[in-house]
């Protein structure tokens, strides 16, 4: 018998349980190595694989080490200022 969740959910073997924040399910696993951000969420793989919010203002966003961002996209009412 094979089992399916809703979008936003993956199934444990037993139940299906929601994705990880920010997290695009890739596998009846739920999030692994194969980790796709929504938008407004970067992949960060210092220490452990994950997705992490951008910063406000910022809709697409790079990780740079552990704890700085790129932004790439800002979200409406924003505007990217380079250095």
């Amino acid at each position: 018998m094979s089992y399916s969740c809703s979008p936003g959910l993956y199934w444990t073997g037993q139940t299906c349980l929601p994705c990880e924040a920010g997290c695009k399910c890739s596998s009846y696993l739920g999030c692994d190595d194969d980790i796709i951000c929504d938008p407004g969420y970067a992949l960060q793989t210092e220490k452990e694989k994950k997705c992490v919010a951008c910063p406000t203002g910022c809709s697409y966003c790079l990780v740079v080490g552990v704890n700085g961002f790129v932004c790439n996209q800002c979200s409406e009412g924003y505007q990217l200022i380079g250095i």
